[in-house]
């Protein structure tokens, strides 16, 4: 299936909303909650029992995939860094078209790198991955919360992480009980659409950076990892230490947001990354002075990292919930 990156009015559909997919609805998923397990057929079980992936209500976190061979869990050494990462990729599509999905139903990832300079490489390979799958583009439809500087298992170069909504779920992905896998009879609509900035707030995002601004999953907002950086300006961070780049960052989450109907309001999770932890008091009382009572409590979380995107200081990934999405969506899928 091609995916068609296209505005409402192009496809002359009077309203997206109206879409619906039979047992994707939230009525009949809401608690689903079960672990996918690939068979002996197609893999080795993962260290300490852990699940490949686990379905909770309609979304499914594929568990952090690395460029091993599956059967043996092993790192497969001696291949190029593309071919590594293009490993990695694959084993994340089997994960997905295990359960059920496809990198059409992806609205958030994470790519996790050992060394900061291969960020770049990792866009084209994601471009290559949705080319070979044949659905064009169908990678840009998430937003994505990258970080670096992890210490990935068995010294991996990369690692992904994914969540994808709404699939047409395999029974390796229903619970046994059928009353989670009949038809939706509330015929609640299926909502994954995805935003970028205008023209007038942002330079376009180029074709090699495999994500959009924000990305709607259900309820849910995920807005792409955040930095204080200046959106006209080509990736300059704003000048003023610490203070500065957080108070923009979180500017530029507001922005993104807004963008989808959202407000500051409605967020639910915020993870911190931060390039030094001697930066967590300053960090904590210039979130409370900007955040204030305002946003009201959510689930906040800080991890150490030795690279972050521009060299900056601070970056925010960030989940809403429950906002207005009164604004019209660039990209449906």
């Amino acid at each position: 299936m091609l995916l068609l990156a296209t505005t409402t009015a192009a496809r002359g559909e009077r309203d997206p909303i109206a879409r619906r997919r039979g047992e994707h609805c939230s009525c009949d998923s809401a608690h689903v909650f079960k672990n996918v397990f690939f068979p002996p057929s197609i893999a080795s079980p993962r260290p300490g029992g852990k699940p490949d992936a686990r379905r909770v209500g309609d979304n499914l976190y594929v568990n952090g995939q690395i460029g091993e061979d599956l059967m043996t869990r092993l790192l497969v050494n001696g291949s190029s860094l593309s071919a590594e990462a293009t490993l990695a990729l694959n084993n994340t599509l089997r994960v997905l078209e295990y359960a059920g999905c496809a990198y059409r139903d992806v609205v958030l990832y994470t790519v996790y790198l050992a060394d900061g300079a291969n960020l770049a490489l990792t866009g084209g390979v994601l471009a290559n991955m949705s080319l070979n799958t044949g659905t064009p583009n169908t990678v840009y439809n998430a937003a994505r919360g990258s970080f670096v500087g992890r210490t990935l298992p068995q010294d991996a170069n990369f690692a992904f992480d994914y969540v994808a909504y709404a699939c047409n779920w395999t029974a390796a992905a229903r619970p046994r009980s059928t009353r989670w896998n009949r038809p939706c009879g509330c015929q609640q609509p299926y909502h994954h659409y995805a935003w970028d900035l205008p023209a007038n707030v942002s330079l376009p995002i180029s074709p090699s950076k495999a994500y959009r601004r924000v990305s709607r999953g259900g309820s849910y907002a995920y807005v792409t990892g955040t930095v204080g950086e200046n959106f006209l300006s080509a990736g300059v961070l704003v000048s003023g230490g610490l203070a500065a780049q957080l108070n923009k960052s979180l500017d530029n989450v507001a922005l993104q947001l807004a963008q989808a109907g959202c407000a500051l309001t409605n967020i639910v999770q915020v993870t911190t990354l931060l390039s030094n932890w001697t930066l967590l008091p300053e960090v904590n009382a210039l979130h409370l002075q900007y955040l204030g009572s305002a946003v009201g409590p959510f689930i906040g979380s800080e991890k150490l990292v030795t690279g972050i995107k521009l060299d900056a200081l601070i970056q925010h990934n960030v989940i809403a919930k429950n906002c207005a999405f009164n604004t019209t969506p660039q990209y449906f899928f």
